[in-house]
């Protein structure tokens, strides 16, 4: 009786997992298909690459504050040769943003398998990640995230699996760095790893690998500030002075992550119970060769949960990039200890249809509704021929030889300016002052066939400076107000003004 209520909690595990796989690479390749914008900024990434693909250097203050990006540019510089070659379709981007996340799940699945976990749990654990990342706010679309999590994956486990090889040293370290320049918060990777050297392997290796990791960063920092004066400004300064910590954003997506992972959560929680009880866990030893991927999870977890995922800038990214890895590499060789207890399996159903209830399941997108709509505004957009656009409108209008005045991240490029920012200053200052002098100027002698305005409050956008909007108001006139669809059928206001 026991081995076949087993066998068939086994098989339903297997039919969930399928099914949870299925319903994420359906919603995936949905999300892959549509050739329109599905997030307020995603052009920003795509209008960054056209910029360096036309042989122009980014970051720079010819180019400021318009091609202002606060993400790296690895993601850019990777992307150059598939859009030369494929075209700057947005599907594109996401592909290669999607084939990062494959090979993401391949060193997930090497090291579950190092660590000798059956294939079958090892994939039932692959299915429960990437059905998160597909949750995961907008991680699957034009963006860097990809590529970022596989370098900072890459940079802790080549170590690890090399057992601290010197030439894995210097792939960490050269990895970690790369991380750096394509999300900045990536880097992490390499530099908890130093810390897990120092404290747990040796003290002297662990020095070393810091000295040389740092030399390497202060290296790379010289050479990209002295030919790009505006990257730190933008990728660093701005999420220094404009990251805020809202207790509340914190709490409801710890209690979302929670629910994701609650069956491996349990089991977790069951397996340091067993090692309180039997006095396991209080031993000195216990402390002194703690296992390197809990030592990820424990410092990653503190980190979101103290510093990332307060940030109101995003949904669930921190937790699934920084902390969803881990959760399942601590997990697996604990399920396949105890794969012959049912109640493990039932956990993992339990997980399985959480994921299905609490995400993909409950994630609504009406294909035909968004192309429809993308192509009514496409339509308008070709109706007028000089016309100020939000940034949804951006790369659509650079592909049709039409002036753009706000790529994404435009908007931000002041928040980064700070008095004790001196040596750029004046220079930030000065770029802003032009481009929107440019923009009020134009507004002002209607020079614009049309203008679109977002309704919806967007703390940065340059229309709501002040004045820009009530200029607006005296030389244009209100034709329709007109929603835009984006991902998971969000619908944003927009107002369409034409001249008097």
């Amino acid at each position: 009786m026991k081995r076949r209520l087993l066998f068939f909690a086994v098989l339903l595990s297997g039919v969930a997992g399928a099914f949870l796989l299925f319903q994420s690479l359906f919603f995936h390749l949905k999300v892959i298909k549509i050739d329109s914008p599905l997030e307020y900024r995603e052009n920003s990434t795509v209008v960054l690459t056209d910029l360096i693909r036309r042989g122009k250097v980014p970051y720079t203050a010819s180019v400021m504050p318009l091609y202002t990006n606060v993400y790296g540019m690895v993601y850019n510089l990777v992307m150059v040769p598939f859009v030369s070659v494929f075209g700057t379709s947005l599907s594109v981007y996401r592909i290669v943003n999607g084939l990062f996340y494959v090979f993401c799940l391949w060193l997930l699945y090497v090291v579950l398998q190092k660590k000798r976990v059956s294939k079958g749990i090892s994939l039932l654990l692959l299915v429960m990640w990437y059905s998160q990342t597909i949750q995961s706010s907008f991680d699957i679309l034009a963006r860097p995230d990809g590529l970022g999590e596989f370098l900072f994956l890459s940079s802790i486990i080549i170590p690890w699996y090399f057992k601290y090889s010197k030439k894995s040293f210097i792939a960490s370290i050269v990895l970690s760095v790369l991380s750096f320049y394509t999300k900045p918060y990536f880097a992490l990777g390499g530099i908890v790893f130093g810390i897990y050297l120092f404290l747990f392997v040796s003290r002297r290796i662990g020095f070393r690998y810091i000295f040389w990791l740092a030399l390497t960063f202060g290296i790379s920092v010289a050479i990209t500030q002295y030919f790009m004066e505006f990257y730190f400004y933008n990728t660093v300064l701005f999420h220094l002075k404009n990251a805020r910590y809202m207790v509340g954003h914190l709490i409801g997506q710890t209690q979302i992550f929670s629910k994701n992972n609650i069956g491996l959560l349990l089991i977790l929680g069951f397996e340091l119970l067993r090692n309180i009880f039997t006095k396991k866990i209080f031993q000195v030893k216990t402390y002194k060769n703690i296992e390197y991927f809990l030592f990820y999870f424990l410092v990653m977890s503190a980190l979101v949960l103290g510093k990332f995922g307060g940030h109101d800038g995003n949904l669930l990214s921190y937790f699934t990039e920084l902390m969803g890895p881990f959760v399942i590499l601590v997990a697996g060789p604990i399920l396949e200890k105890y794969k012959q207890n049912i109640l493990i399996w039932f956990c993992i159903i339990f997980n399985l249809t959480m994921l299905y209830k609490v995400g993909v399941g409950t994630i609504k997108m009406d294909v035909g509704e968004i192309e429809k709509n993308w192509t009514e505004w496409t339509m308008i957009l070709d109706s007028y021929s000089s016309i100020y656009a939000p940034p949804p409108f951006a790369k659509y209008l650079l592909e049709k030889g039409k002036d753009v005045y706000d790529t994404g991240h435009t908007e931000y490029f002041t928040k980064s300016m700070s008095k004790f920012n001196f040596f750029l200053f004046n220079d930030a200052r000065d770029a802003y002052n032009i481009h929107l002098h440019e923009l009020d100027r134009k507004i002002r002698n209607r020079e614009f066939d049309m203008v679109i305005v977002f309704k919806g409050y967007v703390y940065y956008d340059f229309l709501y400076t002040g004045y820009l909007s009530y200029f607006i108001e005296q030389n244009y006139v209100l034709k329709e107000a007109k929603p835009l669809i984006l991902y998971h059928n969000q619908v944003l206001p927009f107002e369409i003004w034409v001249r008097k």
